[in-house]
């Protein structure tokens, strides 16, 4: 529920009504939900003569938290494929995609050193 104004009277009423209680005007939807997107940014406030009382807040972005990559790309790189499955289970977007990226230079690493230890080790 939130509050609105009439567009005839200006007096703050829920958005769940049709008819404004203070004067009688019949809200269409079209109207109300004029109403509601300029609720959304400015914020609905009931004033009396000793104090402003605001009963909403304007509407707030939603950030969603795409998890840690930096722990990610640890429990890939240091754990391996066991890492990648926890971060797979456990974690957000961000976290998945780094610990496969760790999982990954982990591998690749593990092939180079051996690599150069084989020929380190071949040529004496």
């Amino acid at each position: 529920m939130s509050l609105i104004r009439c567009p005839e009277c200006k007096q703050a009423v829920s958005d769940t009504i049709s008819v404004c209680p203070h004067c009688g005007y019949k809200i269409s939807p079209s109207e109300k939900e004029t109403a509601l997107q300029e609720a959304k940014r400015r914020p609905v406030t009931i004033e009396s003569e000793t104090k402003t009382i605001v009963v909403q807040k304007p509407a707030q972005p939603v950030v969603e938290d795409e998890g840690s990559a930096f722990g990610g790309f640890v429990l890939g790189f240091l754990f391996g494929i066991v890492g990648v499955i926890l971060a797979l289970c456990l974690g957000k977007k961000a976290t998945k995609s780094a610990a496969f990226a760790g999982f990954v230079i982990q591998i690749v690493a593990a092939i180079a050193i051996g690599l150069v230890t084989i020929l380190y080790f071949n040529v004496r």
